[in-house]
């Protein structure tokens, strides 16, 4: 607590705030948190007025003002969730009104965290009401490990202009989303490395799946649908490139036929510097900007034994990365990786707002698993568009989970299969107004 003394001392209230988390998460030797162990000692009751009288103190010009040190290890010692729910609150008052809050990185000793604000509506899994999680007590940010598993985190901002751009379309009650699945006859191409692995080259006819692409984002404009999602192994790179470059021909007028808000352009094989990866790319329709990308990790099975094969991946050079979006945190997971491996594992352990999943299987029920489980437990909403293996009997197109409900679709496969859900978007309860008449630059 000394340490989390000496950041608030020095008005460092986000750094304190990591800091008192990563505290709280930490084990003894019998594998018990910290926080089961606060949640013993007195935890306060909003607005938290003595720990927020002292934060205020910290924030004085006049060094000699504010609180010692050892009286706030002290205080902090006495009632650790007191302070960690008055921080969290006092750092939520510190953006200002009506300004997009940005992901922040911070050092905490030997290893970095991200500090993201919880600004979106979103809804309440079962980890804010059980005592023994972090969610319980934090409900207006997120801290992140830098590295989950071994596996490195981004959380990457998006582009100056862009969260205000993407809040307009986004400014609703009732968001649609949407996903596809094509059979408009283009047929993957793919070859065998090796002994047991393969890669899929390209589509037979690029210029049939490019026009059936721009069908989908017209009807899902048509439709007001503010996200898109395409399939796995379905958008050659080269495809993408020059659906993008249309998309910025068109951005003159930022409400075009095909500006849908947020698109997941689905997935390909792509050569890498080194070696083969499967990759997927997150764009805005409104002009063709990448704003995020994803790796895939776990290679899937082809066929059947003897003769099955692996996915020949070899490279993923792109970490597993997070979005903070007008409508939350959003997180992206290609087929397998959304249920199984250290993408799973790191989307488990933190609970976007929103995951978008390009599929390619002939059977849905783990990501079914792997959403019901993320939605009870985060609130997550899980956006799956899914397309049936190559030479296989019909599958289903995909699904949306939202919290615990799960709307599925039929697995018809004849032209192009296109599907519009609604999801409500339920109102947090607002902090406390700050009344400070200034708004501080963040530390």
């Amino acid at each position: 607590m000394q340490q989390v003394g000496e950041l608030l001392r020095e008005a460092k209230f986000h750094a304190a705030l990591v800091r008192l988390a990563c505290l709280g998460r930490a084990l003894n030797v019998e594998g018990l948190s910290a926080l089961s162990a606060w949640e013993r000692l007195p935890s306060g009751k909003e607005p938290w007025d003595q720990e927020t009288r002292l934060l205020e103190d910290c924030t004085s010009d006049d060094e000699a003002a504010r609180p010692p040190v050892a009286t706030l290890a002290t205080e902090i010692a006495e009632a650790p969730l007191a302070w960690l729910q008055a921080l969290d609150q006092f750092c939520r008052t510190e953006y200002a009104p009506g300004v997009f809050a940005c992901p922040l990185q911070i050092k905490d000793g030997d290893q970095a965290h991200w500090l993201l604000p919880i600004h979106a509506d979103g809804i309440d899994g079962a980890y804010r009401r059980q005592f023994g999680n972090m969610d319980r007590w934090l409900h207006w940010h997120r801290v992140v490990p830098c590295e989950i598993g071994g596996l490195q985190v981004s959380c990457p901002q998006l582009p100056h202009g862009y969260p205000e751009l993407l809040a307009k379309p986004m400014d609703c009650e009732v968001l649609r989303v949407a996903i596809a699945q094509f059979a408009d006859g283009a047929t993957l191409q793919w070859e065998q490395c090796g002994e047991r692995h393969f890669r899929v080259t390209g589509l037979d006819d690029h210029t049939k799946r490019e026009a059936a692409i721009l069908a989908v984002m017209d009807s899902a404009r048509k439709a007001d649908a503010q996200i898109l999602v395409l399939p796995e192994l379905t958008v050659p790179g080269a495809v993408a490139a020059r659906i993008t470059d249309r998309l910025y021909d068109c951005s003159a007028d930022p409400d075009h036929d095909l500006a849908v808000p947020l698109v997941m352009l689905g997935s390909f094989h792509e050569p890498g510097e080194s070696g083969w990866r499967n990759h997927g790319r997150l764009v805005t329709g409104i002009d063709g900007t990448t704003l995020l990308a994803t790796d895939k990790r776990c290679a899937v099975t082809f066929g059947k034994s003897p003769d099955d094969l692996c996915e020949d991946l070899n490279t993923a050079p792109v970490p597993f990365s997070m979005l903070m979006t007008p409508i939350g945190l959003l997180a992206l997971a290609i087929c397998k990786d959304f249920f199984d491996g250290h993408v799973a594992q790191a989307i488990g352990a933190i609970g976007p707002d929103w995951i978008l999943v390009p599929s390619m299987s002939n059977s849905l029920s783990p990501h079914q698993d792997a959403s019901a489980r993320l939605g009870r437990l985060h609130g997550s909403r899980v956006l799956v568009a899914n397309q049936p293996m190559p030479g296989t009997e019909p599958a289903k197109h995909g699904f949306l989970q939202v919290g615990k409900n799960l709307h599925d679709t039929d697995c018809e496969n004849q032209g192009i299969h296109f599907h519009v859900f609604k999801v409500e978007l339920p109102k947090r309860s607002a902090p406390p107004v700050n009344k400070r008449a200034t708004i501080r630059l963040i530390k």
